[in-house]
C-alpha cells in the first residue's frame, strides 16, 4: 500500500511462477519488491538466472517466514539488499523489521519493533518477560494493536491478554 499512497508504479502477480518473475523484473526494470523467502530461493533456481539483468532491484523486503543468512548473503552478493519483516495482521502489520545495516550476523533477531512498538517474549502463563534465549510469547503493545475481533468478544479477550484497554496482543 505504501507504493500506492507514495504513486510508485505497482506490478501486481496473481500466482508466483520463479520464471515468469524473473523475466518481469527485468522487463519491467523492477526497483524493490515484496517476496516470501521460498519465492527468493525459486528464483535462484530459474535456469539461465545468472544471465538476467537484476541491476534495477535495489531492495527487496521479504515476510512470511525467517529468511535464512545464506539467501540474504546470495542476493547480497547479486547486489540487491534483502530485509525483512515480523508481522501479524492484529497488529496492523508489521511487528519488527529488520534492515540490512544491522548486520547479516544479527539477521536471525528479526530485527526491531517498529515506531511507538514495544514488543517482549512473555512466559507461557504470564505476562512476565522471559530472560534473553529463552522461549516464550511474542506479547506486542502500541497504538497499532487491533481493537478486537469484530462481534466476537470472547476472542478478543482471550488474545488481548492485558484486558481491552491496555492494548497488548500475544501471539
Amino acid at each position: 500500500m505504501t507504493n500506492i499512497a507514495v504513486g510508485c508504479t505497482t506490478v501486481y502477480v496473481p500466482n508466483f511462477d520463479p520464471a515468469k518473475v524473473c523475466n518481469l523484473i527485468t522487463t519491467e526494470k523492477i526497483n524493490l519488491s515484496m517476496t516470501a523467502p521460498a519465492m527468493l530461493q525459486f528464483m535462484l533456481m530459474v535456469p539461465g538466472i545468472d544471465k538476467m539483468d537484476f541491476s534495477s532491484v535495489k531492495h527487496i523486503t521479504c515476510g512470511g517466514s525467517a529468511v535464512p543468512q545464506s539467501l540474504i548473503e546470495t542476493y547480497n552478493n547479486l547486489g540487491i539488499e534483502i530485509s525483512q519483516v515480523y508481522g501479524i495482521t492484529e497488529y496492523s502489520g508489521a511487528v519488527t523489521f529488520w534492515a540490512h545495516d544491522m548486520g547479516v550476523e544479527k539477521s536471525d533477531s528479526m530485527g526491531k519493533p517498529v515506531f511507538y512498538g514495544l514488543v517482549k517474549i512473555c512466559g507461557p502463563d504470564s505476562e512476565e518477560e522471559m530472560p534473553t534465549g529463552e522461549v516464550g510469547e511474542i506479547c506486542c503493545t502500541g497504538p497499532q494493536v487491533f481493537k478486537g475481533y469484530w462481534n466476537n468478544s470472547e476472542a478478543t479477550d482471550e488474545v488481548l491478554k492485558m484486558g481491552r484497554n491496555s492494548r497488548s496482543f500475544c501471539c
